[in-house]
């Protein structure tokens, strides 16, 4: 995963799985490889991640990131980001950010 150092800034961020579980219905598959990015994120517990990094208490800190302005990660899904264009969800009645 890549992002920036300074808290409080938006950055571009990315991350590229190589499982990708999806639960529906108490039933989990495995997209296989996927990549996430947006170019405008934040952490939302930076603060505490930097406190748990200098405690030496950060393995397995979860840091839980959100898209600026209300927009949505981008997800493609194969073992390149050049695989395949954006995977659409195709889910009713969620409308697909363009």
């Amino acid at each position: 995963m890549q992002l920036s150092a300074r808290t409080g800034d938006t950055a571009w961020v990315r991350a590229a799985p190589e499982h990708l579980p999806l639960t529906l219905a108490g039933r989990t598959f495995d997209l296989g490889p996927a990549h996430f990015s947006h170019p405008r994120a934040e952490a939302v517990n930076s603060g505490q991640a930097l406190e748990a990094l200098d405690a030496g208490t950060a393995e397995g800190f979860g840091v839980e990131f959100r898209p600026a302005d209300g927009e949505h990660f981008r997800v493609r899904l194969g073992s390149s980001p050049k695989d395949q264009p954006p995977t659409p969800l195709n889910l009713p009645g969620y409308l697909e950010p363009r």
